[in-house]
């Protein structure tokens, strides 16, 4: 009954885990992630889905190479996505891969536990969680290819579990071969998981001064497996990012062995110090159990692998984010590591006594360089990542919108989502692609009026303080000359062709009798009631099964209604949109989780001083989210791009600062200070800043800035 009880709390524990680091990857895709497919993904657009949509899809395109890697499973996995969501979506792939990396985070932390003793699960959860929810890996969060990073941990993962400690020929055993050699597909340093095996046979075999029978077999299998995955490399002729010397392998090995304190490669000692004192009590064999040491010194071998590979394959780009989520591999070994030192300390013929305040204060030392990473991967990426995105969408909506190819020629090369415009503009035209494009790289369907001579809906009638977002078509009943007409709007027949479409509406402050219908040529009707007065936001409804007609009507003549044209889009795709935001609601789920969990094991007789300090940094991090972070994810992405524009702004970059200020306004059009500095940004353009200035003043009475903007247009004129 006791087994059955902890066990229980386990995966209470674990649950926890899961969705603070869900939440927690989940909050970066809503602030940071684009619409867009980013650089390699266009490439699996060119080799994989188009020869998939054009009928010739051969096995050798699935294993084909893409640089040095084979990502089987990374095509396989998009496309089950585009099967069921009938449209390439980039942030369904980030949503997809946050669970998978959040359920990869789970089964570490369950071997961890499962090989040390099987305590201290709530320990091990805890210091296991910022090794996945904080963003220093936020690279991979943010492209949607970056699967195979995931599927990389998960196959070696198991392949190391499986082959090391399992029987030879039992299931697990089995498992763990097919697993390694299935890695093999993940990314081109998947077969070191089985030289990792190799190497912890041989360390056991020097320790017991034998090889066993089943070591032996086990050794052949996965020295076959590294055979295999050698014969299987993929030769590439670019080799920029090589190391070219010995001297620059080994000074990018010994910071990938530090990380994450890669500028400081002395204190790789520090880093490693738990694992190389585990491999010193191992061959002592002091304690009758070695698998918990062989643990660790499997996940060391299997890091040291992984860092001496990016060293050696990618010497230059070493300090790029995607390439953290390995290199902190060697981070959970030591944490491993210290649990066992921890718990056989506890033991008669234990090493020399592992005080907590020691545990605490090398958490502590590793969480700093944790939070350092994650600070300059904010700073250095996730802002710069965001501001590049909005430019590479207004340039491909401007493309689309007038097929004028300028939009994408002679740009900087972060302008746009691929590096090649030409290419990148046959993708956009390719009649196949365009069946299953993302929403953003496809046209709307295009709303024309259906009566023109009877409607009172003028292009882009709308409050020019409430502004669109650039090169899309909008009607509306606003009207720059105060006139304030009723009528109906009733586009020609359209059909969409995917399950989903969102229509963007704006309205005026009051929505009395303003009316939105979708009419199907069957006779049915979807009745769509806007959401909320004075912004901009979407409607999502169920698209016809047959053509269908748009009927928006405005009764009211206090009022004004503007819509733009309608996108179609998948079923899943807006199941991720929503989880999205979703995004703090789950973290602060998984936090209460642990505090919860924790104040449980405070109130048992025994001291527990791990669960005190689990209780007190999740309670202080839940605190900090619920008092710092808005649940409405809009308003939350205005803040970040207000301080995008004020940063622009600084910088004398006028056009970027504009850009994001309106955006800012497509979320927040009640944001006075926004709309100030928008008039000042455009008062020397050919816009009407004087609008702006006008709407501020109405928002807030007496705004000096407003004021002031005002004065300077009365002057000129």
């Amino acid at each position: 009954m006791q087994a059955k009880h902890f066990n229980w709390s386990l995966g209470l524990w674990l649950a926890a885990l899961f969705l603070t680091i869900l939440g927690a990857k989940l909050r970066v895709i809503q602030l940071y992630g684009t619409n867009l497919p980013f650089f390699d993904q266009w490439d699996e657009a060119r080799q994989f889905f188009k020869p998939w949509l054009e009928g010739h899809l051969t096995f050798n395109t699935w294993i084909a190479g893409h640089n040095e890697h084979r990502i089987f499973f990374t095509r396989a996995l998009d496309w089950l996505e585009i099967q069921l969501n009938h449209e390439w979506d980039p942030r369904l792939q980030m949503v997809v891969n946050a669970v998978l990396h959040s359920g990869y985070a789970v089964g570490l932390a369950f071997g961890v536990w499962f090989f040390t003793a099987k305590k201290d699960a709530g320990w091990i959860c805890a210091v296991i969680a910022p090794l996945f929810a904080l963003p220093f890996a936020a690279e991979n969060t943010l492209h949607g290819f970056q699967s195979q990073m995931y599927f990389l941990g998960i196959f070696s993962l198991a392949a190391m579990l499986g082959l090391s400690f399992g029987r030879v020929g039992g299931w697990g055993w089995s498992l763990g071969l097919l697993a390694a050699l299935l890695a093999i597909f993940t990314m081109g340093s998947g077969f070191l998981a089985a030289a990792a095996v190799a190497g912890l046979i041989i360390c056991r075999g020097v320790k017991h001064r034998r090889c066993e029978r089943n070591d032996r077999i086990t050794l052949a299998a996965a020295l076959a497996v590294v055979g295999l995955g050698l014969a299987l490399k993929v030769a590439v002729a670019d080799q920029q990012f090589q190391a070219k010397t010995s001297g620059a392998f080994f000074a990018a090995l010994a910071g990938n062995l530090a990380w994450p304190f890669a500028n400081q490669p002395g204190l790789l000692l520090l880093t490693g110090l738990p694992a190389a004192w585990v491999a010193v009590e191992y061959f002592r064999g002091r304690r009758p159990d070695s698998r918990p040491a062989e643990l660790v010194l499997l996940l060391t071998g299997w890091g040291v692998l992984q860092a001496a590979a990016l060293a050696y394959g990618r010497a230059n780009l070493a300090g790029c984010s995607r390439y953290f989520d390995t290199l902190s591999i060697l981070n959970l070994a030591s944490l491993a590591g210290v649990f066992w030192l921890r718990e056989s300390a506890r033991g008669p013929h234990g090493p020399a006594r592992m005080r907590p305040w020691l545990v605490v204060a090398w958490t502590g030392f590793l969480l700093v360089g944790l939070g350092q990473a994650s600070q300059a991967t904010l700073t250095g990426y996730l802002q710069w990542s965001r501001a590049w995105g909005l430019l590479e969408e207004e340039n491909v909506r401007a493309y689309l919108a007038t097929d004028d190819p300028n939009h994408l020629r002679n740009k900087p090369a972060l302008a746009l989502p691929y590096g090649k415009p030409d290419q990148l503009m046959e993708l956009l035209r390719d009649t196949n692609l365009l069946a299953i494009m993302p929403a953003t790289c496809r046209r709307p369907l295009r709303m024309d009026n259906g009566s023109p001579g009877e409607s009172i809906f003028i292009r882009d009638g709308f409050a020019p303080e409430k502004p669109k977002q650039g090169f899309t078509q909008t009607w509306g009943t606003f009207t720059t000359n105060g006139s304030l007409a009723t009528g109906t709007f009733i586009s020609a027949p359209r059909q969409a062709t995917l399950p989903r479409l969102v229509l963007p509406i704006c309205c005026g402050d009051d929505l009395r009798g303003l009316r939105i219908r979708v009419l199907a040529a069957d006779g049915s009707q979807i009745e769509l009631r806007p959401k909320v007065a004075g912004r901009w936001h979407d409607l999502v409804f169920a698209s016809p099964t047959g053509p269908f007609r748009l009927e928006v009507s405005d009764a009211n003549p206090h009022s004004w209604i503007a819509f733009g044209d309608p996108k179609e889009t998948g079923i899943f795709s807006i199941a991720a949109r929503r989880l999205t935001n979703q995004a703090v609601a789950i973290l602060l789920a998984g936090l209460a989780g642990l505090v919860l969990l924790a104040g449980r094991n405070l109130l048992r007789p025994q001291r527990d001083w791990p669960a005190f300090l689990i209780f007190l940094g999740a309670a202080t991090i839940g605190g900090a989210v619920w008092f710092t972070c808005d649940f409405d994810a809009e308003a939350e992405s205005a803040k970040l791009q207000a301080a995008f524009a004020a940063e622009a702004a600084t910088g004398g970059n006028w056009q970027l600062a504009q850009r994001h200020l309106r955006e800012v306004l497509w979320a927040q059009p009640d944001n006075p200070d926004a709309l100030g500095a928008l008039g000042n940004l455009t008062l020397a353009g050919s816009e009407l800043p004087a609008a702006y200035y006008h709407a501020a003043l109405k928002l807030q009475p007496h705004f000096a800035a407003a004021e002031a903007g005002l004065r300077r247009i009365a002057a000129e004129n």
